[in-house]
């Protein structure tokens, strides 16, 4: 159990709060270190209210400038992109139930067997084949290339060298 230590206040400090001895003791060499140290703010260590003042204007400045960024930035937007349905859907599709399709991803020893699940024509998911005898599991690579498919910085086109290509 925690041990709560009731010290008795002395009557010198009882209601006053102090940055340090040096402050209790309000000496002449520390007011003279104190306007050495910090010339700007000595005047507001001795007045709360001018610190109050101080404070409230930093934080009225930082508020204004704020707004005013966020006025500056309300026309940067991403380009919009319209993404158009099928025009005669596929037979076979039923919209919300997933298609399976046995694929293999290459690797350096070889490929590993994989399942893609597929919705609405879109891959989702990669799973290992458990029909095809070296299907013991699936990377994190392998799990994640699905998000290389909607990266928006792919590339949209064959390219060679830079050039787009047939």
């Amino acid at each position: 159990m925690k041990r709560k230590w009731h010290h008795p206040e002395s009557e010198q400090t009882r209601g006053t709060l102090v940055r340090g001895i040096g402050e209790l003791e309000d000496t002449p060499e520390f007011r003279g270190w104190l306007e050495r140290e910090f010339p700007a703010g000595a005047a507001e260590m001795r007045d709360g209210e001018e610190q109050e003042k101080s404070r409230r204007s930093f934080l009225k400045l930082m508020g204004a400038s704020t707004a005013l960024a966020g006025f500056g930035l309300a026309a940067c937007r991403r380009p919009e992109q319209h993404i158009r349905p099928f025009s005669k859907a596929v037979e076979w599709i039923i919209p919300g139930k997933p298609l399976f399709y046995a694929t293999a991803m290459p690797r350096l020893g070889g490929c590993t067997p994989l399942v893609a699940i597929t919705h609405e024509g879109r891959p989702t998911h990669l799973q290992p084949n458990p029909l095809h005898p070296k299907g013991r599991g699936v990377d994190s690579f392998a799990t994640a290339s699905i998000l290389e498919l909607y990266d928006p910085e792919r590339s949209s086109a064959y390219l060679f060298k830079g050039n787009r290509s047939s």
